[in-house]
């Protein structure tokens, strides 16, 4: 995946579109929950990790993973928020698979991973990871 793509990540869910696989980490989280009823609310990020970021681009995911929000409502509608700026989005849930559309008609599609409180998202593509983790 090109460092040009992870920029779109980042401005777009970081901006929740690309196409990746959701999991949990750790025992501490709580009971999974259905992904079509669980995912909806407002998700404050905890982390963003690339596997081919260097040290600068890890520092500055940190920091726009704390200025970070994904809201999902129950229409199928949902939006992200970095730093005050609004993208708008559609996704679909089939399962544990996840797909979003931005406002650009640009889709990617998901594996997710929910629990009541918890939402992890991690993507493989091309040898490159991307994890995505997410509060309630």
């Amino acid at each position: 995946m090109k460092k040009a793509n992870v920029l779109g990540l980042v401005s777009l869910i970081m901006a929740l579109m690309m196409s990746f696989t959701f999991t949990s980490c750790g025992d501490d989280d709580d009971d999974d929950v259905n992904p079509s009823t669980g995912i909806v609310g407002t998700w404050q990020m905890t982390e963003y990790y690339d596997s081919e970021a260097d040290e600068e681009e890890k520092a500055i995911n940190d920091a726009l993973a704390a200025a970070s929000k994904a809201t999902f409502n129950a229409d199928g509608t949902g939006n992200y928020n970095m730093l005050g700026e609004t993208t708008k989005f559609t996704y679909k849930l089939n399962g544990d698979k996840l797909t979003t559309t931005d406002e650009d008609g640009e889709a990617a599609t998901w594996t997710v991973k929910v629990s009541s409180s918890k939402l992890v998202m991690e993507a493989k593509e091309d040898g490159e990871t991307v994890r995505m983790s997410f509060k309630k």
